[in-house]
């Protein structure tokens, strides 16, 4: 039996007794549809699209490629609660430039248009990941935006629509743009999926530290963690998620696909109710009671 057929089960059985559970059963992935994920962005964090002065007093900033969408690209996102600071980034901005950037099955689209999208995603899913917490991300993201980016882009685009024997190819992407590492990739990739047209059986979905830290715990091993191996550890990871939901349809919890088993294992609640801190009570008393039983 392989590790990742181990983590399936593992996980599938854990997700089974914590779903039962009352914790469980208030979680927000028991609701019918997809997870809304929406995330208010503060204007002021990023002016950084607009270009800035180095301090050796050169201009800096968005690629020609990049400079008319950065310049336009924050406004043209709905405000928040008729805020006039903050805007909102949501799924559905996310699944609307998902689709065109991605509009038929014959692959990505390279007109003009196509790329626009492809660039206004970028921005979002960068939006989206940070928040109004993350303020270094805006800067980081303006520092993207150049022809090599876009580029690389393109290339992650097509190799996503090529399915999950293509997700290693495309997480090694991310050591092309300076200052993304794993987690904010792989929520690009992830964004990528969402165009309705998108069709393979296993998803891309987002890894952080977080995560990659929960799954190691079901895991139960140090392979999951070795980092010479990170894009083979993403589609395993993938296809982790994607199997443990199958599994969890079959015991009756059919409406929780892998995106939600993903943000099972993300969530953290204040009061711990959440199913990291009740897989660790859950694996301390496992731990506790086999040790009474080899007294």
């Amino acid at each position: 039996m392989n590790g990742t057929t181990t983590t399936v089960e593992n996980l599938t059985q854990a997700l089974t007794l914590y779903l039962r559970t009352d914790e469980g059963k208030q979680s927000e992935t028991l609701n019918d549809g997809p997870l809304r994920r929406s995330e208010s962005v503060s204007e002021a964090h990023w002016h950084w699209l607009q270009g800035w002065t180095a301090k050796d007093g050169s201009a800096q900033g968005p690629s020609e490629e990049w400079a008319e969408v950065a310049a336009t690209v924050v406004e043209s996102w709905p405000t928040k609660d008729d805020s006039s600071t903050h805007r909102q980034v949501d799924r559905s901005l996310l699944h609307t430039l998902a689709c065109e950037v991605t509009p038929s099955t014959q692959g990505f689209r390279e007109n003009e248009d196509g790329v626009t999208s492809l660039q206004k995603l970028w921005i979002a899913t960068n939006a989206w990941g940070a928040g109004t917490s993350d303020t270094r991300r805006p800067a980081a993201t303006a520092k993207s935006l150049t022809t090599g980016t876009l580029n690389t882009l393109k290339h992650a685009a097509r190799l996503i629509l090529e399915g999950p024997d293509a997700f290693a190819r495309a997480h090694k992407l991310h050591t092309q743009i300076r200052g993304f590492n794993e987690a904010y990739w792989t929520k690009f990739l992830w964004t990528l999926s969402l165009a309705d047209n998108y069709t393979p059986q296993v998803q891309p979905l987002i890894l952080d530290a977080r995560l990659a830290s929960t799954t190691w715990m079901i895991r139960g091993d140090g392979d999951w963690r070795d980092d010479r191996r990170r894009g083979d550890r993403y589609r395993s990871f993938c296809s982790t998620l994607t199997e443990t939901a199958n599994r969890l349809a079959k015991r009756g919890f059919d409406h929780i696909d892998s995106e939600k088993v993903e943000y099972l294992l993300f969530e953290r609640h204040d009061d711990k109710s959440d199913f990291y801190h009740w897989l660790q009570r859950h694996l301390m008393h496992s731990l506790h009671t086999s040790e009474q039983g080899q007294r």
